[in-house]
């Protein structure tokens, strides 16, 4: 398993167990928030919604820093997953502080691979 991989798996084991525990923030976006109100759907929903979905073959990035986030030693986990008859785009945070739940809107863009090679990852 490739060391983004291994980061991966984990960061969702501890998406779902902060999901469970009650510990995610939910900081959604004016984009998540258009979504969710023509949809008719609660923060807690689509929270609930996209953790259920939520699996590493969805995964999108690999983990970045998060630029101008007040905690450099976050990472940002971004998936792309089929939810609510769209392909959803869909960002946690992982700080030391806790999970941040932060989009969670129908995708702009579709992976291709080429952020990675961008990037210089696999």
């Amino acid at each position: 398993m490739k060391s983004d991989d291994f980061q991966v798996e984990l960061a969702i084991l501890k998406i779902r167990q902060d999901f469970l525990e009650k510990q995610i923030m939910i900081l959604l976006n004016r984009k998540s928030k258009q979504f969710m109100l023509l949809h008719g759907l609660s923060s807690q929903k689509v929270l609930a919604d996209a953790v259920s979905t939520l699996v590493s073959g969805y995964y999108y990035r690999r983990p970045s820093k998060q630029h101008g986030h007040v905690d450099n030693d976050s990472s940002v986990f971004e998936f792309i997953m089929p939810l609510y008859q769209h392909q959803m785009y869909i960002k946690f945070f992982m700080t030391p502080t806790g999970t941040e739940f932060r989009s969670l809107h129908p995708a702009e863009r579709f992976p291709d691979f080429t952020f990675h090679q961008i990037r210089g990852g696999h």
